[in-house]
């Protein structure tokens, strides 16, 4: 029997924060990405060139150059699956706020002051409880 994606948000702390005292995280709440997300995500996650170099020989054969498309991946995903930030701190302590609602270019603006590693955690994170694994990704 097949088992639907739960489309709910729920709330994800990062490893580096676990050991922290509860009011010490920050809490990030996530959501499985839909369909049409899922798609765009899998539409920018791999980019192919392809190039000859020069007639078709022994020793000049065709080849083709991907590349990946990480940045982009996390991008989409975030910008998708991440609803809201509680507990966020400039580096002078101030609260930094995040919610679905608010327009793309102030989420971009929040997004540019988390750690890329921070940022790489959330999207596997977002992309495993949407279903997409390691496999379906790179497809």
């Amino acid at each position: 029997m097949a088992i639907a994606i739960k489309l709910e948000t729920r709330q994800y702390i990062l490893k580096s924060d676990a050991e922290a005292a509860k009011e010490e995280q920050t809490i990030f709440f996530i959501r499985p990405l839909k369909f049409q997300e899922r798609a765009e995500i899998q539409d920018a996650l791999l980019e192919t060139e392809i190039q000859a170099l020069g007639p078709k020989t022994k020793d000049a054969a065709r080849f083709s150059k991907q590349r990946i498309m990480l940045g982009k991946q996390m991008e989409l995903a975030l910008m998708a699956g991440l609803d809201r930030i509680e507990n966020l701190k400039d580096p002078d302590g101030r609260a930094i706020d995040y919610t679905k609602s608010m327009p793309n270019k102030l989420k971009l603006a929040v997004l540019d002051l988390l750690r890329v590693e921070w940022c790489q955690e959330l999207t596997q994170e977002i992309l495993g409880m949407s279903g997409m694994t390691g496999d379906e990704e790179k497809n």
